[in-house]
């Protein structure tokens, strides 16, 4: 405005030369601010660009190594449940044949299978080896079987109880002293499988009651080998 007013008035005073100087180097130092603002933001759009590049490749990257992942675990899984398969199969063969029991060791049913294609394919595969998943599937028999002779030892205890009921209410009624104990019954290495039996059946509960002829007599075998290790073991 200064300038403006001495231009009118023909001429340019000191102070209108000082307030152009002032003027022009501050519309200088403005334009640097906004040129190095300018190319400041255009570093920051090239570097938040380049992160964002990187950022889309680690992520790309972390990716493609989850599914190279999940890839290998689903063959895994899927070679597992075909070894899975096909070990049951052997396994259940031999069970549903009888050729695989509750106690049953492994030198006894290996010469059935040792050149059984099913069994050379578990052998260096992922997963349980033959012998480990052979004494699972014993183990599992084992158990079923504990089962049915803890059953089957109730069934003798109760027949045993009624024995000494019945014989300590004959002593009441009786006139005659009668020291003697009454005759409980015990599997010993001379008692029959038939009288077994019908002692088991004639005091069953509900426990009992499911056990077929076959389950009866392989407790009966079972009890019959353990009372004769036992009477080997204190021989």
């Amino acid at each position: 405005m200064l300038w403006c007013w001495s231009q009118m008035n023909g001429g340019m005073t000191t102070t209108s030369r000082l307030c152009q100087t002032w003027i022009s180097f501050s519309l200088l130092r403005i334009i640097a601010v906004l040129g190095n603002g300018s190319l400041t933001s255009r570093c920051d759009a090239h570097r938040s660009k380049r992160l964002e590049r990187s950022a889309r490749r680690v992520k790309l990257s972390k990716w493609v190594a989850i599914a190279g992942v999940f890839t290998h675990h689903i063959f895994i899984l899927y070679l597992t449940s075909k070894l899975s398969f096909r070990k049951k199969e052997l396994l259940r063969g031999l069970v549903n044949s009888g050729q695989l029991q509750a106690r049953t060791k492994w030198k006894q049913v290996y010469p059935l299978f040792s050149s059984d294609s099913r069994y050379l394919d578990l052998l260096g595969k992922p997963g349980s080896n033959p012998l480990e998943l052979f004494w699972d599937a014993v183990d599992e028999l084992d158990q079923s079987l504990d089962a049915k002779i803890a059953s089957a030892e109730a069934a003798i205890m109760r027949h045993n109880v009624q024995l000494e009921a019945e014989h300590g209410k004959a002593a009441q009624t009786s006139d005659v002293s009668d020291t003697t104990s009454p005759k409980l019954f015990a599997v010993l290495p001379e008692t029959g499988q038939n009288e077994f039996i019908k002692v088991i059946k004639e005091n069953a509960d509900e426990s009992v009651s499911h056990l077929t002829t076959d389950d009866l007599s392989e407790i009966y075998h079972t009890v019959r080998v353990t009372l004769t290790q036992v009477t080997d073991v204190v021989r």
